[in-house]
């Protein structure tokens, strides 16, 4: 009964949080400098939100070398959608425009589409599949689940969810219908390593870990605690882990542990909360909220 309570109350509190504006954020890109396959530092800063500074930019994954998927609100509209920035010639396109329905983490899929959230009026989030070039009609994924708030594929056919409840959970679905739950109390940052998923556990308000499940084993190891309050993170050249602390951005070498290390302090450039990140060979984007 509990369960069913606290789904309740996550929906009412979604449907009244339906008509408003997310905290306005941007993206910007840079290129990354590298020595050998660590980085040394970023350069070219590009600002990726076009004429809509203070809307919401944020939610970046890669779709390619050149392209990569945001989730959109524009300043003063009720309305969020997904769109695919070039990162290289600064150019948007919209990709969703459904009335009915605000679009979120959008993720590109093993069978070249895109899979995204739609959250409904009603505060149901459900996890759909896309199509990129709007030939083909959208399909519901996970019909069973109505509470996801982020997912991470691992396969054709088997994906990590976030589910939203009290506590959130982490649960390996596969598209035939099982789910292993195998965290709570996890953050909303989800990466792939080979079979394997890095999260946040987020122990308690003082102590967040950064873990790594095997789904073979089905255990978790824990890689290193976060930077305080900082629970977004990237892979880089498959060992390294890209984390930032208000300006600052860091580096974490897990083949060889020795803490956090910083890369470079970006209030320069006038990033001074970054939080969500994407890297794709190398090239770099932030999320920054003004505040």
């Amino acid at each position: 009964m509990r369960l069913h309570h606290v789904f309740f109350l996550w929906l009412l509190g979604t449907a009244r949080l339906w008509g408003q504006q997310p905290p306005s954020s941007n993206l910007i890109a840079f290129d990354v400098a590298m020595k050998g396959d660590s980085i040394i530092g970023l350069w070219k800063p590009i600002c990726l939100s076009g004429d809509n500074l203070q809307g919401y930019n944020n939610q970046p994954k890669f779709l390619s070398d050149q392209e990569i998927l945001a989730a959109v609100q524009m300043s003063g509209e009720a309305q969020t959608d997904i769109y695919a920035i070039n990162v290289a010639h600064n150019t948007r396109l919209k990709l969703t425009a459904t009335p009915s329905y605000r679009e979120y983490s959008p993720t590109p899929t093993p069978d070249h589409r895109m899979s995204l959230i739609r959250q409904d009026s009603a505060g149901l989030q459900e996890l759909w599949s896309y199509p990129l070039q709007l030939d083909e009609k959208p399909n519901l994924i996970l019909p069973d689940m109505e509470a996801i708030g982020y997912h991470c594929w691992m396969s054709d056919s088997s994906l990590v969810v976030f589910v939203v409840g009290s506590p959130n959970v982490l649960q390996w679905v596969t598209l035939d219908g099982k789910k292993n739950t195998f965290a709570s109390d996890a953050g909303r940052c989800l990466v792939r390593q080979g079979n394997q998923v890095l999260y946040v556990h987020k122990f308690s308000d003082q102590y967040w870990f950064i873990k790594r499940y095997d789904p073979e084993t089905r255990r978790a190891q824990i890689i290193t605690e976060t930077l305080p309050g900082s629970e977004d993170f990237v892979l880089v050249n498959d060992h390294w882990l890209v984390m930032a602390k208000d300006s600052n951005l860091h580096l974490y070498n897990m083949d060889h542990p020795s803490g956090w290390h910083l890369i470079q302090d970006l209030a320069p450039y006038g990033l001074n909360h970054i939080s969500r990140m994407a890297y794709r060979h190398g090239k770099l984007v932030l999320v920054d909220s003004p505040r």
